[in-house]
């Protein structure tokens, strides 16, 4: 029964478990971490630090967007105040034009 379990240096199941574990992750020496949850967080961050990135682009394209339709807008809205002051000449002039035939009629 001892050399089925076995310990965490000796074959056994011990020494299976504590492989399997190691693999998943393990620290250095030196305080970097390796194995397969350290790859995925790794993996995970850059994933969520492209995503930002494309998020921040997606942003500015909106902000620029944005910035270019109020722009559109005000040059709209002095057009239309341009044309509202020639309808209001216009419609002066031709209120001058039937009071002066009135006048001579």
């Amino acid at each position: 029964m001892k050399t089925l379990v076995g310990t965490t240096s000796s074959d056994g199941i011990l020494k299976s478990i504590t492989d399997k574990l190691g693999a998943l992750q393990t620290t250095s020496t030196t305080g970097t971490t390796s194995g397969v949850l350290a790859d995925s967080i790794t993996s995970l961050d850059a994933s969520l630090k492209a995503e930002d990135d494309r998020i921040a682009a997606e942003q500015e394209r909106i902000n620029q967007r944005t910035a270019d339709i109020q722009e559109r807008m005000a040059a709209a809205d002095a057009l239309i105040a341009q044309m509202e002051q020639q309808v209001t000449y216009i419609t002066n002039m031709f209120e001058a034009m039937r009071a002066s035939q009135k006048t001579y009629s």
